[in-house]
């Protein structure tokens, strides 16, 4: 059986199956209000119109820190279709997929636009995107754990369309 005996439990497979991860996690959760956080989406897919079934959606690396701590995420699981349909939730892709791989002036305009107070890139974020980074003017790193990094975004200090920082 797993680590610590058989549970049903998510918060103890976690902390006994993925310490990293629940380090970052918890203090996530201590974070005052709803901040909005930027995860991978727990989809393979970009073309709408597709039912985002597949093998990517409902794994461990699919959006756990707004899982687990219910804070707002950008794009989360692909069941998001059947609610709202292929074109709002698959748009939402295309723009986490741009924030985690775009230039700077993509990145700030998105992060602004989706109003992202924090970046999660773990596990499932270099395995879709790479060796991702997201040191830029505005964004810091907030917390590190094993193979988590958290980022902080301070909106008033992003990069303005035009390259000034606003504020």
């Amino acid at each position: 059986g797993p680590p610590g005996g058989t549970t049903l439990d998510a918060t103890q497979f976690v902390e006994t199956s993925h310490p990293e991860y629940a380090e970052a996690i918890d203090w996530l959760d201590e974070r005052e209000g709803t901040p909005v956080l930027l995860e991978a989406p727990g989809t393979s897919f970009y073309a709408s119109g597709t039912d985002g079934r597949e093998d990517v959606m409902y794994n461990w690396n699919a959006n756990p820190a707004s899982s687990l701590t219910g804070l707002p995420t950008v794009a989360g699981w692909a069941h998001e279709v059947g609610y709202r349909g292929p074109d709002a939730y698959y748009g939402r892709v295309a723009d986490v997929d741009a924030m985690y791989t775009g230039d700077e002036a993509t990145r700030a305009r998105l992060l602004r636009e989706y109003d992202v107070r924090y970046v999660w890139v773990g596990p499932g974020e270099r395995a879709r995107y790479g060796d991702v980074s997201f040191e830029m003017q505005g964004v810091s790193v907030a917390h590190r754990s094993g193979s988590v990094t958290v980022y902080e975004v301070t909106q008033e200090r992003l990069p303005a369309a035009n390259g000034s920082v606003e504020g």
